[in-house]
């Protein structure tokens, strides 16, 4: 992995004395052929301009069933992510970076996740057999709420290593979906799943590196710029 990261390090020389030109002209003849490595979704309505209350259920680490699984789904929308292991800290800063930028949005009120956790302990005590989709929707009801956030994290890998020379990158993933409390429906969902690719693997790429000021991010400097992905889509007017 040492030998890696001097690669990496060769490379970066090369690329910051070749200029900047040439990293445009590059990336331009090659963007087409360039996979993604940020996915965002959003579904459902246009930007809106209207005063909300939303409740944030807490945020919860998905882990496979089984040890030697590395796929899980997403409770809600069923979509597939590679995991591991996200612990409740990590989790917690995922929601915590989310809840940041809602505070944005001066039509919206925001139940925090605490009163919304009570609530819907207390609901899915009384209705055992309620489906996921129905208990947050009583939950909602029950906080006089028009929407609900649910989000879950899949991984949350720290880098290894340092800015300038990481033998291993952060890696990233989760999803966020807000559901309209009045028929359970998912009205927009944002999705982030990253993982930071060198230059050695992946030299398409060298424009997003650069720009990121050539270094490794670290996992919470991954989740705030997927925060900063999600939010473009997301349907209510700041």
């Amino acid at each position: 992995m040492k030998g890696v990261a001097i690669i990496n390090r060769f490379w970066l020389c090369v690329l910051k004395r070749l200029g900047c030109s040439l990293i445009v002209g590059l990336h331009a003849a090659f963007f087409l052929g360039c996979a993604p490595h940020v996915e965002t979704v959003a579904q459902g309505q246009e930007k809106q301009a209207f005063c909300a209350k939303i409740a944030i259920l807490p945020f919860q680490g998905i882990l496979p069933d089984k040890e030697e699984r590395k796929v899980v789904q997403c409770p809600i929308c069923g979509s597939m992510f590679k995991t591991n292991r996200a612990d409740q800290i990590s989790v917690k800063n995922v929601e915590n970076l989310f809840v940041k930028h809602l505070q944005r949005y001066s039509r919206i009120e925001v139940i925090p996740s605490d009163k919304a956790k009570a609530a819907y302990n207390m609901v899915s005590a009384e209705f055992p057999r309620a489906s996921l989709i129905e208990n947050i929707q009583k939950t909602g009801h029950k906080l006089n709420a028009e929407g609900a956030i649910v989000g879950y994290v899949y991984r949350y890998a720290e880098r290894k290593g340092f800015a300038y020379s990481a033998e291993q990158p952060a890696s990233v993933a989760f999803d966020v979906h807000l559901i309209r409390v009045e028929d359970g429906s998912i009205i927009w969902k944002g999705t982030f799943d990253e993982t930071q690719r060198s230059l050695l693997e992946n030299l398409l790429q060298m424009a997003s590196f650069l720009k990121r000021g050539a270094k490794w991010l670290t996992a919470d400097e991954l989740t705030q710029k997927g925060m900063d992905e999600i939010f473009k889509t997301f349907p209510v007017e700041p």
